[in-house]
């Protein structure tokens, strides 16, 4: 089961109504075992396309954004290895999809991505200045 819930002063507390509703079937002392992830921020996802695409804009190496953005993500980690019958290794690109990468997950990659853009696309242009162009452009 999956319920919201948010740090209050005094601990957690049910997010929602729903939430709140099977709290209070918890018993005072009882151990629950959660996994715990942040739900993604949609205007951290709208962060992360907005310098995808300026970077893209602003380089020339690249014609296809799909094939940019593999490319980027690929030079960030953002892969899982395959080592196929033979012994070749092969990198697949992983989802950024909501329910496969939560908010926490989500910062590492953009920080990630973000000086793989500034490292090989954007020279004489340092992380903090572009993190600001970023802000503005996603506004």
């Amino acid at each position: 089961m999956d319920i919201f819930l948010k740090k209050t002063l005094t601990g957690l507390a049910g997010a929602d109504e729903e939430a709140m509703q099977v709290m209070k079937r918890w018993k005072v002392g009882e151990v629950l075992r959660c996994k715990v992830t942040k739900p993604r921020d949609y205007t951290n996802h709208k962060k992360y396309f907005a310098l995808l695409n300026m970077v893209f804009e602003n380089q020339e190496r690249y014609t296809n954004f799909p094939m940019f953005r593999k490319a980027v993500e690929l030079a960030a980690g953002h892969v899982d290895e395959i080592i196929t019958l033979d012994g070749e290794v092969h990198f697949e690109i992983r989802s950024i999809d909501y329910s496969t990468l939560d908010e926490f997950e989500f910062d590492n990659l953009f920080g990630r991505v973000m000086r793989v853009c500034v490292e090989n696309f954007l020279e004489g242009v340092d992380e903090r200045d572009l993190r600001y162009e970023v802000e503005r452009y996603a506004a």
